[in-house]
């Protein structure tokens, strides 16, 4: 405990001096998991307009935001793997890291199960150190930029019940035009799995997905719609495009991903190979960027092959309900 301590003493003063605030972290001394009770932080006092919140602690001892909070920076997973669990209130902090700061690859998680959680800066889920991202119950994250699975880290966005992630903020220095979202890095792997009706990522400017990296869709078929991405700018897709279904499978068309035509917005497949895989193609997808009047699109769409309809009809349904 003393060297995890050291630790993250260690990676506070680098982070302090870096952004010219002081540092607190997390240690639960009061017992409550509360994040906004001054006695589970180190200095047992809060400050929160000249401090960064740092979070090196997991499981049973991890905080629980539960009510609306302001603060200058937010670590989750600072010299010990940490994670942060938000059910409610409207919380703003300036930058947000998942996965250590500053080199550090301590593992960090965020789980959000409602709530509204806003970064006038970047929102790094993954900076150094492996990270998951969880939303569900019509959470909403809103940030300037954001990143998935940055530097080194491994980390994976994982969406669904109507959650919403908006990149769409302008900070203190009216940086607006910073609006975009990455997934993967030169080293970096991320993965953004979408899951149901209703859940949606929204950029004002670019989306760039890497050549390492995934974008995951789990469509509900039974509804007719799926998840979806969409932005007012270009989408550069490097990495892969997987497809599946909650339950039953339902052949037809579905948008995953758009552009504003607007803005004179574009998709551009940077394949080599294409962007799904030969078993997506096997099991019946395939794809195709289709311009509109008002819109660029994604489009997948299931046509199961004639095995695969006698297996429908047989009850075969699972063996379709294939995720990578």
């Amino acid at each position: 405990m003393a060297r995890v301590m050291a630790i993250v003493a260690a990676v506070c003063m680098l982070a302090a001096s870096a952004f010219g605030a002081t540092t607190i972290y997390w240690d639960n001394e009061f017992g409550t998991r509360d994040f906004a009770t001054a006695e589970n932080w180190d200095a047992d006092s809060v400050n929160p307009a000249d401090e960064n919140f740092f979070i090196g602690m997991s499981s049973s001892d991890s905080p629980i935001l539960s009510t609306s909070f302001t603060g200058r920076q937010l670590a989750i997973g600072v010299g010990a793997a940490g994670e942060l669990t938000v059910t409610a209130g409207d919380s703003t902090f300036g930058a947000i890291w998942t996965g250590g700061v500053s080199g550090d690859t301590s593992v960090g998680n965020l789980t959000m199960t409602g709530g509204v959680l806003s970064s006038d800066s970047y929102l790094t889920m993954g900076s150094f150190g492996n990270s998951l991202v969880s939303l569900s119950g019509s959470s909403e994250v809103y940030a300037n930029r954001a990143v998935v699975g940055n530097n080194t880290a491994n980390a994976t966005l994982y969406m669904k019940d109507n959650a919403v992630l908006d990149i769409n903020v302008v900070n203190a220095n009216n940086q607006a035009y910073r609006r975009d979202f990455t997934v993967g890095s030169t080293s970096g792997v991320g993965r953004v799995i979408l899951e149901g009706a209703g859940t949606s990522i929204r950029a004002y400017d670019d989306i760039t997905l890497k050549a390492n990296s995934t974008f995951e869709f789990r469509l509900d078929g039974s509804l007719g719609v799926g998840a979806s991405i969409a932005t007012g700018d270009l989408i550069t897709l490097s990495g892969a495009i997987e497809a599946s279904f909650l339950d039953e499978v339902v052949p037809g068309t579905y948008t995953v991903l758009s552009t504003s035509a607007t803005y004179a917005g574009a998709i551009v497949d940077n394949t080599s190979g294409g962007l799904i895989s030969p078993q997506m193609i096997d099991a019946g997808w395939s794809y195709e960027i289709v311009t509109t009047e008002n819109s660029t699109e994604l489009q997948l769409t299931m046509v199961p092959e004639p095995m695969t309809l006698v297996l429908l009809g047989l009850g075969g349904v699972l063996g379709l309900r294939r995720r990578k």
